[in-house]
């Protein structure tokens, strides 16, 4: 027997009845080498639901299919479903009366046979730019079906969805992926996405009968938003910053509730009650086609912050533990133009995208003067000379300006070891030729 998602293959026989030798019987069915024809009956058991009648005329709520071969393939059906399938033979007379012709048997003992269950696709890991897909199958029950629908291929289909969770995104970033894999693989890593972007998947398999299944229901979700880094304070030789990452525009948006302010005992049953009114609060808030998006993992082990040096040779990577959204950095020179960005391992052992640079510029160091001074006292002061960003202006100009010449120099010398290459071939080549070139005779 073979069982897919939306069909199954039966076949029937009549047991063979040994008769013994002087007997006489009268049998009401074509003998094994004439036409036979059959009447198959098929429905689901009750508590699976019942046949709508819309695609297919029901006699009894089952629908009856007609045949002259003992085997027959049942589709149209629904995954995951057991039905109930039932098998009569018409009779014939035996020649000395046609009481029987036109009439069946009766039915066979009930097979019960369930189809198998769709394909699901899980995002195990959803990060920025990447998504770790799973698909499987639930099975119910580990019967003797599960054999025969085993899957040898896989077809995966990836679309990337506008912020509505609805229609295709249209633009230059826009994403339509089929990809097929062969064998039990059922695990793969979807690369080069864009960051705070809906995406849906689906997936069906091919079974071992050679024939697709039917796709599985779509799943969305969501990539993760970049860190964003923010300096809370400058000084002249360090400064303080910290990071964050933010959720969903949807759900950051959602209008805020007087309930969510009330503070109930931790662990009590008004507080179990708030969070799941919550819950339900947020869901109605959130439009229909967004509900069902998943929202990947982000918890974080640790944090990398890099620190660069603009202005001056420095460069400096902090690990931080433990979560922790910020940081002081230290060791900086004075009236200096820093780069720093920060990115996370999740928790699963993939790092996300570098947060966009944000560029620092230290202070220039405090100066002291002496006003005036007596025989018992002396007057003082501190200032600090004030900054601006011309002469940083300038020398990032000038320090961008030598990146060019640097790159500009390293393409001339590429290109030109690459003339040289070739020159040294065409020579090779007119050697050769000169070496091969035969006298040409004279045709009189």
């Amino acid at each position: 027997m073979e069982v897919g998602e939306d069909y199954f293959t039966v076949a029937w026989e009549r047991p063979h009845r040994d008769i013994p030798e002087g007997a006489t019987y009268s049998v009401s069915f074509p003998p094994p080498q004439a036409v036979h024809s059959y009447q198959i009956s098929i429905q689901p058991v009750g508590a699976e639901g019942r046949f709508n009648g819309t695609d297919e005329p029901l006699t009894d709520g089952a629908r009856v299919y007609d045949t002259t071969q003992p085997t027959l393939q049942l589709s149209s059906l629904l995954a995951g479903t057991r039905y109930r399938v039932l098998v009569r033979e018409q009779m014939v007379s035996d020649g000395s009366s046609d009481l029987w012709d036109g009439y069946f048997g009766v039915y066979s003992r009930e097979l019960i046979v369930e189809t198998v269950e769709p394909m699901i696709v899980d995002p195990e890991e959803v990060g920025e730019n990447h998504a770790l897909l799973h698909w499987h199958r639930n099975c119910k029950s580990d019967d003797g079906h599960k054999a025969a629908s085993r899957a040898d291929a896989f077809e995966l289909q990836v679309v990337r969805v506008g912020a509505d969770g609805l229609t295709p995104f249209q633009g230059s970033m826009a994403l339509r992926l089929s990809k097929h894999f062969v064998g039990k693989e059922n695990k793969y890593v979807l690369p080069n996405l864009v960051p705070n972007a809906i995406y849906a998947v689906s997936v069906r398999a091919k079974t071992i009968g050679g024939r697709w299944g039917t796709w599985s229901r779509e799943t969305k979700f969501i990539t993760q938003k970049r860190l964003s880094m923010r300096v809370d304070l400058i000084g002249e030789s360090s400064f303080s910053a910290s990071w964050f990452r933010l959720g969903p525009d949807w759900i950051c948006n959602r209008p805020s509730h007087p309930d969510d302010d009330v503070i109930h005992p931790l662990n009590s049953v008004e507080a179990a009650v708030a969070r799941r009114d919550k819950q339900d609060r947020d869901a109605q808030s959130f439009p229909a086609a967004l509900r069902d998006v998943c929202i990947g993992d982000y918890s974080v082990k640790n944090f990398q912050l890099q620190v660069v040096g603009v202005t001056c040779q420095f460069e400096k990577t902090i690990s931080l533990e433990n979560g922790e959204l910020s940081s002081v950095i230290s060791d900086l020179s004075p009236n200096n133009v820093y780069y720093a960005s920060v990115r996370s391992l999740a928790s699963t052992g993939q790092w996300s995208l570098a947060s966009p640079k944000v560029t620092i510029c230290t202070l220039n160091p405090l100066r002291l003067s002496v006003g005036g001074f007596t025989e018992s006292e002396v007057r003082v002061g501190w200032f600090r000379d004030p900054q601006t960003t011309a002469e940083h202006e300038s020398m990032m100009a000038a320090r961008q300006a030598e990146m060019r010449r640097d790159a500009e120099n390293k393409e001339k010398q590429a290109r030109f070891q690459k003339q040289q290459i070739l020159q040294q071939k065409g020579d090779l080549g007119a050697v050769s030729y000169t070496h091969l070139t035969l006298p040409t005779k004279r045709i009189v």
